[in-house]
């Protein structure tokens, strides 16, 4: 991922690009090994790449994005592409405090309107300045949660590290989805 400031006044501007590379892969077992679905392989792999800006004047923003733009194919045994996904938002900050909402547009080809819009809240919260931060927030389909701790160091790179767990509403028996991850900012 790669973020850059393109605009520097009364009102900033950023530009962002995620390159990302996507891999569906199942682990067969006596049951699916001869299952047709497996017959070209047990796995595909692609890349795509969202873009996004957010423009940002005192403490409130507005951003807009776009994820997976190249429409990467991830089906095993048909074409299946990825949807292209299109967000706008909006972020209020206050005091070590940034709330946030959001609705998103999801360009598949399956469901009712319903099905490819959502809307999401958000809370971050700075709890050490500069070190540590904790976030939570809720859609129509899913809550989550998380934290980024910034690592110590000396340099003109700032590196964190950020956790999340997220759970479904719509799944039984599961104990959710977990992120972990290392962000450098140049």
């Amino acid at each position: 991922s790669l973020l850059n400031k393109i605009y520097d006044f009364d009102i900033n501007l950023f530009s962002g690009i995620n390159l990302k590379y996507l891999q569906n892969q199942f682990v067969l077992d006596q049951r699916t090994i001869n299952d047709p679905v497996f017959a070209k392989g047990s796995s595909k792999d692609n890349y795509t790449v969202d873009l996004g800006f957010l423009l940002v004047k005192d403490e409130f923003s507005v951003g807009i994005s776009g994820k997976n733009l190249t429409q990467p194919d991830t089906g095993l045994i048909s074409k299946e592409n990825l949807p292209t996904e299109l967000r706008v938002g909006l972020g209020y900050k206050f005091t070590n405090s940034v709330l946030s909402g959001d609705v998103s547009y999801r360009e598949q080809q399956w469901g009712k309107q319903e099905d490819k819009v959502n809307v999401h809240l958000g809370l971050e919260s700075e709890i050490f300045k500069d070190v540590l931060s904790i976030v939570g927030g809720v859609n129509m389909t899913e809550f989550g949660c998380g934290f980024l701790f910034k690592i110590p160091a000396k340099t003109k790179v700032d590196s964190y590290i950020n956790f999340s767990f997220s759970y479904p509403f719509y799944l039984m028996n599961t104990s959710g989805n977990y992120r972990f991850g290392l962000v450098l900012k140049i």
